[in-house]
């Protein structure tokens, strides 16, 4: 089969191109943020690109209504279109997409290890089971590296499994980027990392701890409509540094993180109260309850910077 795939950027999405790549003959992996999703899947669906592959999947990340009611505009033209779309992702803020025949949006699913049970699911394991269920892919030597990803993803590495080799996977792929770990593991599929890898991860981990000192003391609170927010400058480790910030400072909401250069924003909270995913949503991305992300406006952006030079004169 050629298929087309279009996926997040992080860990998880790259997981699932990961798999296309495994599974499939020929995949055409796109990888997509928030502000790019729409437009790509839009120029691709108008210009009838879709006739070109035997299959279009779109992975960890969802779409517009609008580009939604293209996509079935143009699949239900000819009967030959029918099964042509497929979205698989696991953000409840994307579940109204199950209106569409052709997505399938789900936060939990049955675990793919023998022995466990229903579990949060990520995109690259919903993506696998998805697979195996309808195309008959079956690739028993990588389901240790889709749980180690979902176990990240969704941060039951830390909170239920204590599985610090998820956390390095994630480590290991910011650090060789996209395309050298996506070469390493459609190679070779072991986490079982190699002398050289535990050399820099070791290396980048002392970065890390320093990293997050430093930003822990740039921090500021300011309050968000009824929220008292925490804010911060940060350019790298989002995740970690997230969910060590709303650890240690409970008397915040919830903690924001601006990488000003990319022009992404991160949101890390603990509390069940808030839905990070719908905060995320209101301005253009999405998400989980407890970890979202979303694209940030130029005019936020100087406004929160001017803030933190002001507080930090």
């Amino acid at each position: 089969m050629k298929v087309k795939l279009f996926t997040h950027t992080d860990l998880d999405g790259v997981g699932c191109a990961i798999v296309a790549k495994l599974a499939f003959d020929e995949a055409d992996v796109e990888y997509c943020n928030y502000n790019e999703i729409d437009q790509k899947v839009k120029d691709f669906t108008g210009l009838m690109k879709f006739k070109e592959y035997d299959k279009v999947y779109i992975t960890d990340i969802s779409v517009s209504k609008e580009v939604a009611d293209l996509i079935e505009y143009s699949v239900t033209e000819k009967k030959e279109y029918l099964n042509r779309y497929q979205l698989i992702d696991h953000h409840a803020t994307a579940k109204w997409l199950n209106e569409y025949r052709w997505a399938y949006v789900d936060d939990m699913e049955l675990s793919i290890i023998p022995g466990e049970k229903e579990m949060k699911s990520s995109g690259t394991s919903l993506f696998y089971n998805h697979l195996w269920e309808n195309e008959n892919v079956n690739l028993p030597f990588a389901l240790n590296f889709i749980e180690k990803v979902r176990r990240y993803d969704t941060w039951d590495w830390h909170t239920i499994h204590n599985d610090n080799e998820a956390k390095r996977l994630n480590d290991l792929f910011y650090l060789i980027g996209k395309d050298r770990f996506v070469r390493r593991f459609t190679q070779d599929m072991s986490i079982h990392f190699t002398e050289g890898e535990k050399m820099i991860l070791e290396i980048e981990q002392t970065k890390i701890d320093k990293y997050l000192e430093t930003k822990s003391k740039q921090m500021f609170k300011q309050y968000f409509g009824d929220h008292l927010v925490g804010v911060v400058f940060a350019e790298q480790y989002q995740s970690q540094m997230g969910n060590c910030l709303a650890l240690n400072n409970k008397d915040l909401d919830y903690v924001v993180m601006i990488d000003v250069g990319n022009e992404t924003v991160s949101y890390r909270g603990i509390h069940d109260s808030i839905d990070l995913g719908i905060i995320a949503k209101s301005f253009g991305g999405g998400g989980h309850p407890k970890a979202s992300g979303s694209q940030t406006h130029s005019n936020v952006k100087e406004s929160l910077w001017r803030t933190f030079v002001t507080l930090n004169k």
